[in-house]
């Protein structure tokens, strides 16, 4: 409950009010298998019991959850998953906190958090997503632009460029396997990058340099508006199947756990 789960923020066709859901775990279904309410246990749910928050989803009510695209960064899929996230926060995000600044870092992180969940829910929205994931990779991408605007105080920076685009590829590879979020990882990474030309301090090593890095701050600001006004029109104005071909950067064709990133399990 409080994941990014998209029929619980509009309509859809594969998924409405009057769908039968096999139960999640821990939650306790309220219906029969044919529809019927009833008061006895039961392995079956409606999406008004998928949905929870005091019914506000229920049959004649269009869904509207908003809420759903900012819960989730408080929220992890498990102990690995918590772990995972933090072992990168920790080692590096400390760091950046300290050479930046708590308040560039908690807009950064957020921007890209949310903005990685609202990627996602355009173009896999049948993957129900939590977790800091989108966050951690907008951090990876103020990195990787910090060793660009900085390239001059950086020793062997082709080597470091290096390490961490191949950290980059490795960790969205990782992003095909199970119960993982692949499309909040790149929305974050890009919120993450244009984010952090508008918040993240520079160096600057002359005149030119300054007013370049001012330039693409001021350019920064209205682009990342943009791209979240264009996300949020396309998630509710967009028919289904809009680019059928894009799960497939979420799974690579032929694993075992593709039907059930792609939202194809669990129907009744």
């Amino acid at each position: 409950m409080g994941a990014r789960f998209v029929p619980c923020m509009r309509n859809m066709e594969q998924y409405n009010t009057s769908t039968i859901f096999v139960c999640p775990a821990g939650i306790p279904g309220s219906i029969t298998s044919t529809g019927q309410p009833t008061t006895t246990k039961s392995d079956y749910c409606s999406l008004t019991d998928i949905c929870g928050f005091g019914d506000s989803v229920y049959p004649g009510k269009t869904p509207n959850q908003w809420y759903r695209f900012l819960m989730p960064m408080l929220l992890h899929a498990g102990v690995v998953h918590f772990t995972m996230n933090m072992v990168f926060q920790v080692r590096q995000g400390i760091q950046m906190e300290r050479d930046y600044g708590w308040w560039r870092m908690a807009a950064i992180y957020c921007a890209s958090a949310i903005g990685g969940f609202i990627f996602g829910a355009n173009y896999a929205p049948l993957t129900p997503s939590v977790g800091c994931s989108g966050a951690v990779y907008g951090l990876m991408a103020c990195l990787l632009l910090d060793l660009f605007q900085n390239w001059r105080l950086i020793r062997r920076p082709y080597l470091e460029v290096f390490k961490m685009l191949f950290q980059i590829v490795i960790s969205l590879l990782i992003g095909t396997f199970p119960s993982i979020d692949n499309f909040a990882h790149v929305g974050g990474f890009y919120c993450g990058l244009i984010a952090g030309l508008i918040f993240m301090p520079t160096v600057h090593f002359s005149k030119w340099d300054k007013w370049r890095k001012r330039g693409l701050m001021m350019l920064a600001v209205p682009g990342l508006v943009l791209i979240y006004v264009f996300l949020v029109k396309g998630f509710y104005d967009a028919g289904e199947n809009t680019c059928p071909w894009c799960k497939y950067f979420n799974c690579i064709p032929g694993m075992p756990w593709c039907k059930a990133k792609w939202g194809e399990t669990d129907e009744l």
